[in-house]
């Protein structure tokens, strides 16, 4: 049995209740993250690496293309000329289970994709947007819908 969390917000003295946090993780595992039907003539290539390995191995991947296959959970189409994707395989936790994406290519939530990034750190975008960890101007290519 799930518990779910309900969030409060104090406005003005008024409480008011949001919509419940599950504890349960919001995208569940791909049955192998790493496998899946794109080709090399796409221009992206098999996965070599989780989003959980991406996360855990950073420092070292900095600067280096890696190619992910996952969940689009988020997207948002055209924000400063490219589109963004967060992506998650079921691997990591909260905090490293979220892999954001920049691209040219379409994508949309719910799609299986299979992505070729570079690895950038500390990305600070200004007015509040910084990323730890992002793979920009990746090559997204959409293996199921």
């Amino acid at each position: 049995m799930t518990k779910n969390v309900f969030a409060l917000l104090t406005v003005a003295g008024i409480v008011v209740a949001c919509a419940p946090v599950s504890k349960t993780p919001a995208t569940p595992a791909l049955s192998n993250p790493q496998q899946g039907t794109a080709t090399a003539s796409a221009g992206v290539k098999k996965a070599d690496q989780t989003v959980a390995e991406i996360y855990a191995g950073k420092d070292s991947l900095a600067g280096t293309l890696v190619n992910v296959r996952g969940k689009v959970v988020k997207y948002n189409s055209q924000i400063m000329g490219k589109n963004w994707v967060h992506v998650q395989d079921g691997t990591g936790a909260p905090g490293s289970n979220d892999l954001m994406v920049t691209t040219a290519d379409a994508a949309k939530t719910g799609d299986i994709v299979l992505v070729s990034g570079k690895i950038t750190l500390d990305k600070d975008f200004g007015s509040g947007y910084r990323y730890a960890l992002i793979l920009e101007d990746a090559k997204v290519l959409v293996e199921t819908k």
